[in-house]
């Protein structure tokens, strides 16, 4: 039996821009909806006043993960002109389940792990500026750019691993579990889906 129920998560491409949005399904709709980001550590999510149009499809990917179908726009600039044109897109939602822990979250906001996914290391360091390479860290002073930066975030039961950069919420990684000597998240845009790394 396909659940609907919960809170379910956009999993973003390489290629998409803007932050990523929360979806449910309320009453034969399905309303979308956005991190509260000005209350603290704990979250809550907004409604945003617009409802994603009738799929094409839904499709289960496994039980926690959605594929939704539908029908969208691709607009190309040229100069002072434009076009559009219909285009199937297709989107996963993942469904935030309860984060297995038994840390509290300041003791998780302390430590720090490397993820491996896919032949690519993720450094994960709460709550402070991540090091870039010199070049880079000379062009974003000139620019005035703050830098990247993950956060812990609580949203309900799930703690949610937060990639910022210039203060602009980029992705979000639902934690499935974490301890002192390892932390396991999913959300990722393809095969394997999750991926589990250790303590540094």
């Amino acid at each position: 039996m396909e659940n609907y129920d919960g809170i379910w998560l956009e999993v973003k491409e390489p290629s998409d821009y803007g932050s990523p949005t929360f979806i449910t399904f309320e009453e034969g709709i399905i309303a979308c909806h956005k991190l509260d980001e000005e209350d603290g550590y704990v979250k809550r999510l907004i409604r945003q006043d617009y409802v994603k149009q009738q799929p094409i499809s839904l499709d289960f990917v496994a039980d926690d993960r959605l594929r939704i179908t539908e029908v969208g726009k691709h607009v190309t600039f040229l100069k002072d002109s434009y076009t559009t044109k219909d285009v199937t897109v297709r989107k996963d939602y993942l469904k935030l389940l309860p984060t297995k822990t038994d840390l509290t979250d300041s003791d998780i906001g302390s430590l720090k792990y490397t993820i491996v996914w896919n032949g690519h290391k993720i450094n994960v360091v709460f709550n402070i500026i991540l090091e870039e390479k010199p070049y880079i860290q000379e062009v974003n002073n000139r620019l005035g750019h703050k830098g990247r930066e993950i956060k812990l975030f609580r949203l309900n039961e799930t703690l949610l691993l937060c990639f910022f950069d210039n203060d602009y919420l980029d992705n979000i990684f639902p934690i499935v579990e974490i301890d002192e000597e390892a932390i396991s998240i999913c959300g990722f845009p393809a095969e394997p889906f999750s991926a589990s790394g250790i303590v540094i």
